[in-house]
């Protein structure tokens, strides 16, 4: 059984986790979530990124996840377009800095493999092209790939983006290790 992560990291942060089972062939879907910044803008930045790490290392607890049980994770590279907040570029530190301890907390030796993507690589291998907008790859993903996983009807709409987009980055984690 190989344990994957995706995740998609910013101010909400998404989180997907599937199992899958090689001598089936058959992907399991575990969880998926998104942590949000829940700060006041007016909190000093050391509290509001220190909340975004706990929140992290909450929502892995809560989901009953065993982290010593991941054996791959994928992250979306981001794009930082022109006029991104501070604290935005800091709360993708903060993530990294949690992927760190989570793959390298197995010493001696990491024993999880991180891999990133950029959005394009990610859309390519969800849908075959890379340059798909964040709207028709929602839909796409939504359509094709959600309901193989969760009950549609019963999911909730909040922070759906990063939820969608974790798992593709789960996905794509896994056709990378496969190959």
């Amino acid at each position: 059984m190989l344990r994957i992560l995706g995740i998609d990291p910013g101010l909400v942060t998404g989180l997907a986790e599937i199992d899958y089972d090689k001598e089936k062939e058959k992907i399991t879907a575990i969880g998926w979530g998104a942590v949000n910044l829940k700060t006041s803008s007016k909190d000093p930045l050391h509290y509001r990124l220190y909340i975004l790490e706990k929140s992290l290392e909450q929502w892995i607890e809560h989901k009953g996840l065993h982290t010593e049980e991941i054996d791959v994770i994928g992250v979306e590279e981001n794009f930082m377009p022109r006029g991104t907040s501070t604290v935005g570029i800091k709360a993708c530190g903060v993530v990294e800095s949690f992927i760190g301890k989570l793959a390298y907390d197995h010493i001696p030796l990491p024993l999880v493999k991180v891999y990133n993507f950029p959005p394009a690589s990610i859309k390519k291998v969800i849908m075959g092209k890379g340059n798909a907008s964040r709207k028709d790859f929602t839909k796409f993903m939504w359509d094709n790939v959600i309901g193989n996983f969760f009950n549609r009807e019963k999911e909730e709409k909040k922070f759906l983006q990063h939820k969608v987009d974790a798992l593709a980055v789960a996905l794509t984690a896994l056709k990378k290790e496969v190959e």
